[in-house]
């Protein structure tokens, strides 16, 4: 990594890891955050990833299913309204001057890309990863301050994740330029039993 002359200078204690879970997991059938990917849940994997980086975690999510994980579970204030929905339900709870915000679903993100998007940012509201143009807005940095952007389009009804991420002062790290990090998979999400199925033959065949 060539980067990461800020990151040491952020006080654990003052970042918070949201881990998203509150969607309904229609296709898998089942609640996809509990389904085994080498031998532990999504859920585990997502908050081992992060928990090196922050002072505290947090989950989104509308069910005490979690409660067993011993994290505080902040459901949605407004219900059916995605993961901007979710978000601002945990900003709005949570008293804390940075968050890491990663969806439970994306079991290959590699821990180094956490500190790697906290240095980053450099002051910015957002600081969000992208591969081949297609940003991802459920794995990044979002400061405090951006609430009040998530709070005036929740106002109108708009709920949509990229149009509050281009109304923000948003970094973009472009993933394709870093050579530390091998990205053929990376944002792969877990939505269906068949893409459970195709993220353990991909394991299996690269062990």
């Amino acid at each position: 990594m060539t980067f990461l002359k800020n990151y040491h200078f952020m006080h654990l204690n003052e970042v918070t890891a949201i881990i998203l879970s509150g969607g309904k997991s229609t296709r898998m059938g089942v609640n996809k955050a509990f389904v085994e990917l080498m031998g532990k849940s999504l859920i585990e994997i997502a908050i081992e990833r992060v928990k090196r980086h922050v002072g505290r975690i947090a989950i989104s999510a509308n069910t005490g299913e979690y409660d067993l994980l011993g994290y505080p579970v902040i459901p949605d204030r407004v219900k059916n309204t995605g993961p901007a929905g979710g978000l601002l339900s945990c900003f709005s709870t949570i008293k804390s001057k940075h968050f890491f915000v990663l969806s439970c679903d994306m079991p290959f993100i590699p821990e180094a890309l956490i500190p790697a998007l906290l240095d980053y940012r450099e002051g910015a509201g957002i600081c969000l990863p992208s591969l081949n143009g297609f940003i991802q807005p459920l794995c990044g940095y979002y400061s405090s301050a951006t609430s009040g952007i998530f709070r005036d389009f929740a106002g109108k009804g708009n709920y949509k994740m990229m149009d509050i991420v281009r109304a923000a002062d948003t970094r973009i790290l472009k993933i394709e330029d870093q050579s530390w990090l091998k990205y053929d998979y990376l944002f792969n999400n877990i939505n269906t039993p068949a893409d459970l199925e195709a993220a353990k033959d991909m394991l299996n065949k690269n062990l």
